[in-house]
Order: C-alpha cells, then sequence, then structure tokens
C-alpha cells in the first residue's frame, strides 16, 4: 500500500509484532510481498459420514465441524444453512435480531433500533463461519490484521508526514466453505481476516432461545462487552456485513485500510465467491487475491 501524499511512503505486515506498519519506521521488517500473511484458502473435504472436516496446513490435523443448534432450526451443519439460500438466510438472521432482548436505539427507543435492523434486509448479506483463529488466540500471537485508519493526533505506528495513524483490531481468522456443487462436496475453506467490532451490535444466543443483543463500545485497550472471538468456546458466527465497503461504514467513525486495496478481497468478493457456482471461476477470482478481509455491522453467534 502507497501514500501519495508523503512521497514513497508504503505499508506492509511486519510478521514479528504481527501489524501493520510504514516503511517510515520499519523499513527492514516489513513485508511488502504478504508472503508471511494467513494462507488464503485452508484445505478441506466432505468425508464419508457427510461432515465437513478442515485441516490444519501445518499439522495435517483433521477437525471435524460439529452441527449448529439454531433458535427455531434445531441442529444444523453450516453447509445446511448455505444451502437455505442468501435470501431465506437473511431474513431468518433478521427475525432473530429484530426477537432479541435488551436492545434498544441511541435515543433509547427501540422502534428505531427495528428500523436499523429492517433496513438491512436491502442492503447487507448474512455470511456463516467458524473461528479457525480466535482474535484473542495467545499460543499463535494476538494478530491485529484487520486495521483502520485515522487522520490527526493518536498512537499506534504513526506517519507523522501524513497526520495520519492506523488502528489495529484484534482478528479473527474465520472460514466459509467452498463447494462443487457438481458433487455436493466441501473442497476447502476460504480464510477471511474478520476485525472485531468497534462500535456496533453483537446478539449472543443459547441453543434454542432467542439472542440477547449487546452494544460494542470504542474499545479502549479491552473490550467492556462480549465480542465474537473474544472467547476460546466460541466456535461459530453468522457475519452480517453491508454490500460494499461504503455500506458497511457508513456508521463507523474510522475509514477502511485494507478493503479496495491490490489483491485485497472484501465484500463484493466474498459475495462472488458465495454465487459462483464454477470451480474454476472461484480458483481465477482467489488467484487475484492475497487475503480477504471483513468488518461487519452486526454479529449474531452462538454462547
Amino acid at each position: 500500500m502507497h501514500f501519495d501524499e508523503v512521497g514513497d511512503i508504503k505499508v506492509g505486515w511486519d510478521p514479528v509484532t504481527k501489524r501493520w506498519r510504514s516503511s517510515h519506521n520499519a523499513a527492514e521488517a516489513i513485508d511488502l510481498t504478504g508472503d508471511s500473511l494467513p494462507p488464503l484458502i485452508i484445505p478441506g473435504f466432505t468425508n464419508a459420514q457427510g461432515q465437513e472436516v478442515v485441516i490444519d496446513p501445518s499439522t495435517g490435523e483433521e477437525t471435524v465441524i460439529p452441527k449448529i443448534n439454531m433458535p427455531g432450526l434445531g441442529e444444523i451443519s453450516i453447509t445446511e444453512l448455505y444451502a437455505m439460500g442468501q435470501d431465506k438466510l437473511r431474513d431468518y438472521v433478521m427475525e432473530l435480531m429484530l426477537g432479541a432482548d435488551g436492545l434498544y436505539g441511541p435515543d433509547g427507543s427501540y422502534q428505531e433500533l427495528s428500523n436499523y435492523i429492517k433496513s438491512g434486509r436491502d442492503n447487507h448479506f448474512a455470511l456463516p463461519v467458524i473461528i479457525y483463529e480466535h482474535a484473542v488466540e495467545v499460543t499463535k500471537g494476538s494478530n491485529s490484521i484487520y486495521n483502520t485508519i485515522n487522520h490527526g493526533n493518536g498512537s499506534e505506528i504513526q506517519i507523522p508526514e501524513a497526520g495520519i495513524y492506523f488502528n489495529g483490531t484484534p482478528t479473527n481468522s474465520v472460514l466459509i466453505p467452498i463447494f462443487d456443487e457438481a458433487s455436493g462436496q466441501v473442497i476447502g475453506w476460504s480464510n477471511i481476516q474478520q476485525g472485531t467490532t468497534i462500535a456496533t451490535y453483537s446478539f449472543i444466543f443459547s441453543p434454542g432461545e432467542n439472542p440477547t443483543a449487546h452494544q460494542i463500545k470504542q474499545r479502549t485497550g479491552t473490550f467492556g462487552t462480549p465480542f465474537f472471538g473474544g472467547d476460546a468456546h466460541h466456535s461459530f458466527g453468522i457475519l452480517v456485513s453491508g454490500q460494499t465497503t461504503q455500506v458497511t461504514y457508513q456508521n463507523q467513525g474510522a475509514e477502511p485500510l485494507l478493503e479496495n486495496g491490490v489483491g485485497i478481497g472484501s465484500e463484493i468478493e466474498i459475495q462472488h465467491i458465495l454465487e459462483t457456482g464454477s470451480i474454476t471461476e472461484l480458483i481465477q477470482l482467489l488467484m487475484k487475491l492475497r487475503l480477504l478481509v471483513l468488518y461487519p455491522d452486526e454479529i449474531i453467534y452462538q454462547n
């Protein structure tokens, strides 16, 4: 990434600190090619019992993905959720959010928030994911692969000439299945770097119960409210995101740093992955990318 306004200042991934840095203050350490970034594809398959399996690319260990107990649906696999189709899945998720306990709008009005959620029917999509690496994973380092950018005074890896700085947010690594529609088999998983929410809503459900809603406040070092990936037991959630970066960020105070960059896939590319029925077309798309990122507006996840 280049910042033209300050000359030849480049931004790359620092594999040591697990953060984005500028060439201004980390000239030797940053990775400008993306070789040290997480893999874009995680291997996997559907086994003889019809279960979805993830293969750890570093160890070869196989993990069977369990079914999820969804409110109103009962036990269901992540692939069965995708088989519902985007329209039906989105409507189901919206109804769960509208029926959540504890949610009120900025002025204390439930109706205002209700309208806010309903607006998502037209310009948002629902993305069921499983967590591959948690945002608070200690053993593998606390990655902040997802970043936003602010202008003005601040901390965190500043580029003084431009007066801008990066907000590194803890990053979940989440997976969505890649299907071969001809065989009905999972043939792998797309790995998405999901930034944790700063100022939006989380909907947490226990099996068979409607969700309880929490508003995530601005992060100051740590989160004071629950967030997806903040607990080692979190394994499944549905990310609700705008169809475009502009829609996703309409209520946010920062700007996205990664989206729309060369080799960076976000909302549009992720939707393309969901919609394409051609493995050849999918491979051609993924060959153009080095990273998939998503910063969802709302998240509904299993407690």
